[in-house]
């Protein structure tokens, strides 16, 4: 079990940017690529290898900086081309830990489609009327989320609020 004391890691990569079954088609696209340069069209494997990196090789993730009191989420397009987005922390007052239901739903042919649901835990940062909430982190399980979420918010210099929703409501309904 971690303690509050010991160091956390101060980088995570969040995953790929598109869901898995588009990154199985960009694999997809991919393999079809290969075989379109070993017949010999170069415009086809161009278009298709493009198209499969994208998909297949984008991922995400965030760093978080105490020095600077900042997190830079980072995105990788292609597996290789990087943009970075700055979030000062100075601008959030709490750190928080907030449920998170995530649905995909699969359509077929007919009129059936198959919705799949998972369930986790988001470190989230929320100003202080508790809205304009950012999304950092996303954890399967929510002790880990909030012993992470909690030394956080100790190296960040920033408190941690632990999120029930009746008493979000009526300290939302106080302002």
């Amino acid at each position: 079990m971690q303690t509050l004391d010991e160091d956390i890691n101060l980088k995570y990569s969040l995953g790929r940017l598109f869901p898995s079954n588009v990154v199985f088609i960009g694999i997809l696209f991919l393999t079809v690529a290969l075989f379109a340069l070993m017949m010999g069209g170069i415009l086809p494997f161009l278009i298709m290898a493009l198209i499969g990196s994208f998909t297949a090789l984008s991922y995400q993730g965030i760093i978080f900086d105490p020095e600077k009191k900042q997190a830079i989420e980072f995105v990788y397009w292609l597996g290789f081309i990087k943009k970075t987005t700055t979030i000062q922390i100075d601008k959030y007052a709490y750190f928080s830990v907030i449920p998170k239901r995530i649905s995909n739903t699969v359509y077929s042919r007919s009129t059936n489609h198959t919705t799949y649901t998972e369930y986790k835990f988001a470190i989230c940062l929320l100003k202080m009327n508790y809205s304009g909430k950012k999304e950092l982190i996303y954890f399967e399980s929510k002790s880990k989320a909030e012993t992470i979420a909690k030394r956080l918010a100790e190296i960040m210099d920033i408190e941690f609020f632990d999120y029930d929703p009746k008493e979000l409501r009526e300290k939302m309904n106080k302002h």
